[in-house]
């Protein structure tokens, strides 16, 4: 025998009488989305991650002063010479308000080499802040190149200060290599947890294939998620406040 459960005002789905998700009908009501702005995809790029894999860089923007995303759920397609889907995965993050960031996908597995890919944004849970401020990294010591001897190909290393006020369980940190056109040939991605406020961490990504073109620059991004209240192990100064809006 199946069972199905209910629709209720909080499992996420816009279903029963609601007009969106989780409101309108029976629920809440709706609220009406005003003067947010929407998110702005401002470079996209598919680079080699090793025999019949591939890896995923979009650059997103969030131009609202106000708003962020506590919930962007987006599908990446990559796309064949002929412009043929070839394989899609589907990811989920977040974007604090006026940040510019990285979207990676690593591993994407393809018997057929993409020439482009394609990002759709399939959900957004806006937020509105109040007082708010940006949590503050500094990276420094940055290294990067060939590896002289051992398996690796090449190797990223530096050095983070969390310059917050807060106490972070997990703190996302994700590394493009460039060549001298400024297109990404290679990216990764690590996690550093339990970051105090304060605190330095250093951390060492390395790549066992060769890139398809010469490493000239590096940029990398450290984004901690502060709308998940389970993230802060300790928290000195408010954050800032914020109010739901409805998902998009």
């Amino acid at each position: 025998m199946v069972t199905r459960k209910a629709p209720t005002c909080f499992d996420g789905k816009k279903n029963g009488n609601e007009a969106g998700v989780d409101c309108g009908g029976v629920c809440r009501p709706c609220e009406i989305k005003k003067n947010i702005k929407p998110l702005e995809i401002t470079d996209k790029s598919i680079v080699y991650g090793g025999k019949g894999k591939y890896d995923a860089v979009v650059t997103i923007k969030n131009p609202n002063t106000l708003y962020g995303a506590s919930t962007i759920r987006y599908t990446i397609s990559l796309v064949s010479a002929d412009g043929e889907v070839i394989m899609k995965k589907t990811g989920e993050d977040f974007i604090l308000p006026t940040q510019e960031r990285f979207f990676i996908e690593t591993n994407i597995e393809s018997n057929v080499v993409p020439k482009d890919l394609n990002i759709s944004i399939d959900y957004i849970d806006w937020k509105k802040f109040v007082d708010y401020k940006d949590p503050d990294f500094l990276v420094q010591n940055v290294q990067f190149g060939k590896v002289e001897s051992g398996i690796n190909y090449a190797k990223a290393f530096a050095l983070i200060r969390n310059n917050s006020d807060f106490d972070f369980r997990e703190v996302r940190v994700y590394v493009v290599i460039k060549d001298e056109n400024d297109k990404p040939i290679a990216v990764s991605a690590t996690t550093i947890g339990n970051f105090q406020a304060r605190d330095e961490r250093d951390f060492t990504l390395t790549w066992p294939y060769r890139f398809p073109g010469i490493m000239s620059s590096i940029e990398i991004g450290v984004y901690a998620n502060v709308f998940d209240s389970q993230n802060f192990t300790q928290q000195y100064l408010p954050v800032g406040n914020y109010e739901r809006r409805e998902g998009q």
